[in-house]
């Protein structure tokens, strides 16, 4: 909260205070500083992820796998996103989706 009160515009000290708001049960809050935080800095990557987790944490997971699959489509293979895909895709249902990002994220070994 002191960083936010020396720099209201820090889009990424307001998705983590969003993070920390829906780990205590306070989703009308948390929801509100995401959205402040994603209005502020709307194509950075690493905050779409983080936004897309604070979506996920509250339950909206269809909002959730929108705001990661927009990193996708720049990033296919973007570790972080993939993950989030995987867990929000699973949890509505959109095995494909699921399955899709796996391959991003689970070590692929050879065989000989």
């Amino acid at each position: 909260m002191k960083a936010l009160a020396i720099n209201p515009s820090n889009a990424i000290a307001r998705v983590i205070y969003a993070q920390l708001l829906s780990s205590l049960q306070r989703p009308g809050e948390a929801l509100m500083q995401a959205n402040m935080a994603i209005d502020l800095d709307p194509k950075n990557p690493m905050l779409q992820i983080q936004y897309a987790a604070v979506l996920l944490c509250l339950g909206d997971c269809e909002n959730a796998l929108i705001q990661a699959e927009k990193v996708t489509a720049d990033d296919p293979g973007h570790y972080l996103a993939n993950n989030i895909i995987e867990s929000a895709a699973f949890r509505c249902g959109e095995y494909d989706k699921v399955m899709k990002a796996a391959k991003y994220i689970l070590p692929v070994r050879e065989f000989l």
